[in-house]
Formats: structure tokens, sequence, C-alpha cells
């Protein structure tokens, strides 16, 4: 579109009309689509690549032609492409992957158009990928594993079953598909709880051990679990426990709580400290079957009646040397050792006399 413009130049010997045309461009490329109130679109997951899914639409008013491409696209992988319509633009799904909205639920898309010397941008348009069930339900656990005594009552929950899927809003319902041919269990189909249903097939000397097939579906996928069950033998039935004692069972074995008064596995033993045979404040401890008194200060004995009585002994040691010394004899002393000496002379001459009569004597 051209404008006119007129210029007039006035000589004051000469009138002359000087006519000066020149290009003027008015309009920029506006969008039409997207625009304000109308920045959301949808197409499904899992569409084929390279599908058309949205017309985008540009134009000039001054006849420009116009160039429109993808301005930015959050996120940006994987990329999605533009190509040109007979009308518009069309905005084309990646060339080599699928959309899936597990992964990436929107999109969001700016586009620009370029028209002469003039480019714009349009307003965000956001792409919403529809859901479709294409996940199959995951199983919480890779396999499951629970007891049940063989006592156990009809009803009884034994583990509960969990599934989840990917798609929007699943419903997931769950059955026993293998391993239970005579509906020994049952499970709820909304909630995967795992119910004993016939108590009466519970042996756990027969059949110790149940292996179970439970699937879960969402209607158009399906996933399965293994499911093991054993049966306990209930050591607390018949009652153990004697005296009013309460049984506790595990997998293996079993404990009584015993009343007062009595002990012993089975409770089957009077106590030996009810009543406290430990007097004096002795403290009584019970000794396989019979027992031990710990007494107070003060006390001692079987129990604790002897009162204890402390005795002061005191010891005078004196130290050895490891020489003797002969002690130098005094008056006294060499008094007494004269007295021995001529006590043993005058023995020594009698009896030298008495010999010498005897032999005199046989020589006669």
């Amino acid at each position: 579109m051209f404008r006119y413009q007129v210029m007039p130049n006035i000589y004051t010997f000469l009138a002359t009309c000087v006519l000066i045309v020149s290009p003027v461009q008015t309009a920029a490329p506006v969008f039409s689509n997207p625009s304000l109130g109308h920045q959301q679109t949808s197409c499904f997951e899992n569409i084929a690549s390279s599908s058309s899914i949205y017309r985008v639409s540009a134009t000039d008013a001054d006849g420009d032609t116009v160039t429109v491409a993808i301005h930015s696209q959050n996120p940006s992988d994987p990329p999605f492409q533009i190509t040109k319509a007979i009308i518009g633009w069309n905005l084309m799904t990646p060339s080599l992957t699928t959309i899936d909205r597990e992964t990436t639920p929107t999109f969001t898309f700016v586009f620009s158009a370029t028209g002469g010397n003039d480019t714009v941008q349009s307003v965000a348009l956001t792409l919403i990928l529809t859901d479709l069930n294409d996940n199959s339900p995951q199983f919480t656990a890779i396999s499951y594993s629970a007891s049940v005594y063989d006592t156990a009552s009809a009803g009884a929950v034994i583990l509960t079953i969990q599934a989840t899927d990917a798609d929007v809003s699943p419903s997931i319902a769950y059955r026993i598909t293998a391993g239970d041919v005579a509906g020994t269990f049952s499970i709820d189909l909304n909630t995967g709880e795992l119910k004993l249903n016939t108590p009466g097939n519970l042996n756990s000397a027969s059949t110790p051990t149940y292996s179970l097939t439970v699937q879960a579906s969402d209607g158009a996928n399906t996933n399965t679990t293994t499911v093991t069950i054993h049966v306990l033998d209930d050591r607390c039935v018949p009652q153990p426990c004697q005296n009013g004692g309460t049984c506790t069972r595990n997998e293996t074995d079993f404990i009584c709580a015993c009343v007062s008064g009595w002990i012993g596995d089975t409770c089957s033993q009077d106590n030996p400290c009810i009543p406290n045979l430990c007097q004096n404040g002795g403290t009584c401890t019970i000794a396989g079957s019979t027992y031990n008194c710990t007494c107070t200060s003060g006390y001692e004995g079987l129990n604790c009646t002897t009162i204890v009585t402390t005795t002061t002994t005191t010891t005078t040691t004196t130290a050895a040397t490891t020489s003797i010394t002969t002690p130098k004899p005094d008056s006294q002393d060499l008094v007494v050792i004269t007295v021995v000496s001529v006590t043993t002379v005058a023995v020594v001459i009698t009896v030298t006399i008495a010999i010498l009569v005897y032999i005199r004597n046989n020589k006669r």
C-alpha cells in the first residue's frame, strides 16, 4: 500500500508542483490462533509421530507473505514440528518418537510470525496430553509372604496386596487365579485384602505351605504376583500353661506368663519365694526349684536369721633374722655348765670303777 504526499515548492519567479511518492508499511502480522481466550488444546498420548495436532493462523493486513515458526517449546524434548498447510500452519508431533502423558503431561508453545520487516510472537499455547489406558498395574512388591496359624478363624486378614497404575484414575481389580483349588482363601476385589475363607482346610502337617497366584487388572492390562502362605502349628492350642498362666506363641514355640505363686515353663511349680522366707529384710531369689536369700547387713544364714557378731583379734608378728648369734654366757650360765661338767666326770669315774671291780672278780 502506498501513501502519496504532495510537497509544493513556491519560487518567486516560477510556481511548480512536485509530486513525491514513498511506500509506507502500516500493519504487522497478527495471530488469530492461538489468541487470547484460545490458548489451550489437547491430543491423545501415543499418537503417531509427525501427526498434525493444531492449526496455527497468522495474517498480515498489508498482504505481505507471513512465515510462522516455533519460537519456544517447554519442555524442549522431544521437539515438535511446524509445517505450512493450505490454510495456516500445522503443529506436528515429534518425528522420531511418540509423546507419553506419564512422562510429560503438558507442553507449552510460543510461535513467531514474520511479515515484511516485522516479527511478532503469539500468546502461549498449552498442549494437554489425554491419557490412554496403556500401562499395566505394578505390584508394590516382587512377591508376598505371610503366615497363618492353623487355629485362625474365618475372615482373619492374612495380608493386603497392593498394585499401582501410572494411568489417570485407574480402577484395579484383584483375583486369585491359581494355587487355591479348595477355596481356602479369598481376596477383596477392590482392596487386595487376602483373608482366610475356610479354616477347616488348614493343616500344618499335610499342607504347610500354599503358593497363590494373584492377578491385578485395570480392565485392559493385567499383571500377576506370587503369594506364599505358611501354615503354622498353634503351640498354644491346647493350652499348655497351667494354674491360670497365659500362653504367648511364636512361629516355633510358646511362652507362659505365670500368675503370682507359680513358676516354670508351664506354670506348674510353686514359687518358693512366695511367701518370702528371707527374714530381716532379706531378698529371696528363685534358684531352680529352691531359693536363695540375700541378707541385709548384720544378718546371715539360710533365711537371714543369724545375727553377725564382730570379734577383734590383735596379732603381733616378730620378724626373723637370717643369721643366728650365739649369746655370750653370763656368770650363772658358767656355774651351771661347771656343775654339769663335774657331775659328768663323777659319773664317768663311778662307771670306770665298777667295770674294774667286775673284771677283777671274774679273774678269781
